[in-house]
């Protein structure tokens, strides 16, 4: 197997992938370490609306699996994440 490139897996004019029956947007991945921006310097409005689009976006990063290779330092979105991929493996046969 060849080394992975960002086109392999989202070709160019894509923003959308579907793995597993989850859609995943281009910039997901990016869009929750910015949430976990918001929930370390952010007003507790902003801490509140970030951790509701963590939650929205775990899904998405149990699919791509980056549960399965990277820890959050941030406790709250590693329970998020690992809360997710529970859900998940349940669903899975």
């Amino acid at each position: 197997m060849n080394a992975v490139k960002p086109e392999d897996v989202l070709p160019d004019g894509e923003n959308v992938l579907t793995i597993e029956g989850v859609q995943v947007r281009a910039g997901s991945i990016a869009a929750v370490m910015r949430n976990i921006e918001l929930l370390e310097s952010g007003s507790p409005d902003q801490r509140k609306a970030a951790l509701a689009e963590i939650e929205r976006l775990a899904p998405g990063m149990v699919v791509l699996g980056v549960h399965r290779h990277f820890r959050f330092r941030n406790d709250e979105v590693e329970k998020i994440i690992a809360d997710a991929a529970a859900r998940h493996a349940a669903k899975q046969p």
